[in-house]
């Protein structure tokens, strides 16, 4: 096995192991949902031919994954897993102009009177 082939079966096996707390069902279309979404065709290919090998390493949850990705058409859902999220705005380097600072502030060494980094 490739190199590159060992890196998609560990990236299965991650997949696998985040959704492992599902019910099967439930757990093999969100794998393969995730495979579609975020794998590139490259990806897949190589991906396909390690579940067609029934490949050892792979956990048998990312197995019946991958044997659901062969045999049905999956399409990403209408759920976009990334909505809600605002992007960070950047608007200078002054940290109480952006949005994102917490409120009052970062602890600075300057702010605690530790001038080590000026000696």
């Amino acid at each position: 096995m490739t190199a590159t082939n060992d890196r998609l079966v560990t990236m299965a096996n991650q997949i696998a192991g985040f959704f492992s707390h599902r019910p099967e069902e439930t757990a093999i279309s969100g794998i393969a949902e995730h495979i579609v979404l975020y794998w590139e065709p490259r990806m897949r290919r190589a991906f396909d031919a390690i579940i067609e090998s029934h490949n050892p390493a792979l956990s048998p949850l990312a197995q019946k994954a991958g044997e659901y990705l062969m045999s049905h058409d999956v399409k990403p859902s209408d759920h976009d897993p990334l909505a809600g999220m605002q992007p960070r705005a950047v608007t200078g380097s002054d940290p109480k102009e952006d949005p994102n600072t917490p409120p009052g502030g970062f602890n600075t060494d300057e702010q605690h009177g530790d001038n080590r980094a000026s000696s």
